[in-house]
């Protein structure tokens, strides 16, 4: 008697198949609303890394011509190496952050 409870109770909360797409949408909204933050403070992060990159590039590249001398460049880069390392370190996090709201 109570094994048949125990097999009979779960059936009653499967979906209707003329539900399911209004499920399906209403938990895909809300988890990207719950996302939206993440997604978006990833993007600014992945700007700012590449941002960085292309500051140490033309560094590089003023170097090479001779435009800054070798102790600016030398200011520079562990500041700009900072930075990148700082900001891929927050995108780490928010990756992290990102798995475990899809549950991995």
């Amino acid at each position: 008697m109570m094994n048949k409870a125990f097999d009979e109770e779960p059936k009653n909360y499967i979906p209707q198949k003329e539900c399911l797409r209004l499920y399906t949408d209403v938990i895909l909204e809300m988890y990207n609303e719950q996302t939206d933050v993440l997604q978006n403070a990833r993007r600014q992060l992945v700007a700012g890394i590449k941002d960085y990159y292309g500051r140490l590039s033309r560094a590089r590249d003023l170097l090479a011509k001779g435009d800054i001398d070798t102790i600016d460049f030398r200011d520079m880069k562990p500041e700009y190496r900072a930075a990148i390392e700082k900001l891929e370190a927050k995108l780490t996090t928010i990756n992290n952050d990102i798995l475990e709201s899809k549950g991995c």
